[in-house]
């Protein structure tokens, strides 16, 4: 306590933990998946094997490496690293379901490492990601 300063009454036992909940999670829905792959492959060699993987629910949108979109267009004097995002969107602007991310995931794994993947949402009309350089 400071001097000279009034205390702040304060409520130490709680029945439950409070919880605050978004008003844009409301109308959440998942409309792609970023797949953060590792390959030494070029951006069209990826492209390629992504696209036989994208099934009738996804189709590949972009390949970016190190937030510079490398495909489907892109400079060839942009240095890459063996980490790159592949951004799939829902093929006919459905929403998607956690178990089509996971399909795609487990497909794509026959062809690459995936370090990581990300949601795409939408909270109403509003995309709740950003976009690569380019795209």
């Amino acid at each position: 306590m400071l001097p000279n300063m009034p205390a702040t009454p304060t409520h130490f036992k709680l029945e439950k933990n409070p919880m605050l909940v978004s008003e844009e999670m409301t109308s959440e829905k998942i409309i792609g998946v970023d797949m953060f792959i590792e390959s030494e492959e070029q951006p069209l060699v990826i492209a390629k094997k992504c696209e036989r993987h994208a099934g009738v629910k996804f189709k590949l949108v972009s390949i970016s490496n190190r937030g510079t979109q490398v495909w489907p267009t892109g400079s060839v004097f942009t240095n890459l690293v063996n980490q790159y995002n592949a951004r799939f969107e829902s093929l006919d602007g459905e929403p998607l379901f956690q178990q089509d991310i996971i399909g795609l995931y487990v497909s794509l794994s026959g062809n690459f490492k995936i370090c990581s993947f990300e949601l795409l949402n939408m909270w109403g009309d509003k995309k709740a990601y950003s976009l690569a350089q380019g795209q």
